[in-house]
């Protein structure tokens, strides 16, 4: 018997699935990948995994290497059939400060529980609309399941794995939480890493160290300047409800110096990323003319991902075009940075469209009605029939 959408969130839930930039204290997601895989085996639909290596340093800057798997489906694959891909990730960002229990509860007709926005309830959804699919006797529609393990970690290793194969779809729905809008247009990002040089040496004795906190704030100055100006770069190709969706932004994000008051720190780290509305060129030109009187106190930059804006081509010549207009009336743009934007980029025609309210992400608490849910899988099957 197949289970209801909401018990297999609850199990979705239930596992620890946690996700850091740290490779060495990320939680394993093959449990939760061999439960849907056993899931989709017992209605008879295809399932691979793709393995991958997740590569990065701990905390103390050691060497990390951690076997990690996607996911992949074929609930059908019959030559001819217009191809939609269902798209989505299984990891979470880490617990933190959750209220309530990370691993999943339900209440008042809701469940509760860490990722259950980000994104389990969509990927549960996509679980039991694959599992219905599977059913239909005269499908009309090759539909693929994909779940990735690295989306809430920066380097996006799951679905640059996933691309590796070249995969063709004619649509893929990202299951990212919009509240049932759809997201058809999709903020670029980059993120940079600022190292200042400075020498160690013992407080009380100045002249002989070199600060690098005093060396680094006219870089951080500048950094300053250059936040207060990138709103002010807009693009109206992103323009919505939403006063912001057509700007840029800037945030800097973690600055790191010193191990003790005692010592002058021999170094500052600065990290900082945008999101961006034009081709990342013109903000690494931007950061550029704004480090450029301080390169000789700090590291050249080290640029850990700058992906360009994108919004997918999807014509009235695309075989879902009708279908997916009916999905929802509103289009927004997509603030943050998904897989979607990596899909896009391989010339598969993407949407974000998920259940659940986005502004509860990565928040304390993060909720998804079970009608919602009902609701978000039958739009889905609506799609493929």
């Amino acid at each position: 018997m197949i289970p209801t959408p909401e018990e297999i969130l609850l199990k979705l839930t239930s596992f620890d699935r946690q996700n850091y930039d740290d490779a060495s204290k990320i939680s394993d997601t093959t449990p939760a990948l061999e439960y849907v895989a056993d899931l989709l085996d017992s209605q008879g639909i295809k399932v691979k995994f793709q393995e991958y290596e997740r590569r990065g340093k701990d905390d103390l800057g050691n060497d990390v290497v951690k076997p990690r798997k996607n996911l992949v489906a074929n609930v059908h694959d019959r030559e001819g059939l217009p191809a939609v891909c269902f798209e989505g990730h299984i990891d979470t960002v880490p617990f933190g400060d959750y209220k309530g229990n990370p691993l999943g509860e339900e209440r008042e007709g809701r469940i509760y529980g860490r990722g259950v926005v980000d994104m389990s309830g969509s990927l549960s959804g996509m679980i039991y609309a694959a599992l219905q699919a599977r059913g239909i006797h005269q499908p009309t529609t090759n539909v693929q399941l994909v779940i990735t393990s690295d989306e809430e970690a920066y380097k996006f290793e799951g679905i640059k794995r996933f691309l590796q194969d070249n995969p063709i779809s004619d649509l893929a729905v990202c299951g990212e939480p919009t509240s049932m809008a759809i997201k058809d247009r999709f903020k670029g990002a980059l993120y940079y890493i600022l190292n200042v040089k400075g020498r160690s040496g013992h407080g009380s004795r100045q002249h002989e160290g070199e600060n690098a906190i005093a060396k680094g704030l006219p870089i951080l100055n500048a950094l300053i300047r250059l936040y207060e100006a990138v709103p002010e770069i807009v693009n109206p190709v992103f323009a919505s409800d939403d006063e912001y969706s057509k700007r840029s932004s800037m945030n800097i994000g973690i600055i790191r110096a010193g191990t003790k008051v005692n010592t002058i720190p021999d170094s500052m780290k600065i990290e900082f990323e945008m999101r961006l509305v034009y081709p990342a060129e013109k903000y690494h030109r931007l950061i550029a003319e704004a480090l450029a009187p301080y390169q000789d106190i700090m590291d050249e930059p080290h640029i850990v991902f700058a992906e360009n804006p994108v919004v997918p081509d999807i014509s009235a010549s695309n075989p879902f075009y009708d279908k997916l207009h009916r999905l929802s009336d509103k289009r927004i743009v997509s603030l943050g940075f998904s897989e979607a934007n990596f899909l896009n980029n391989a010339g598969i025609p993407t949407v974000e469209w998920g259940v659940g309210d986005n502004s509860m992400s990565h928040t304390d608490e993060e909720y998804v009605g079970k009608k919602d849910l009902m609701g978000y899988i039958t739009r889905l099957l609506e799609l493929v029939r």
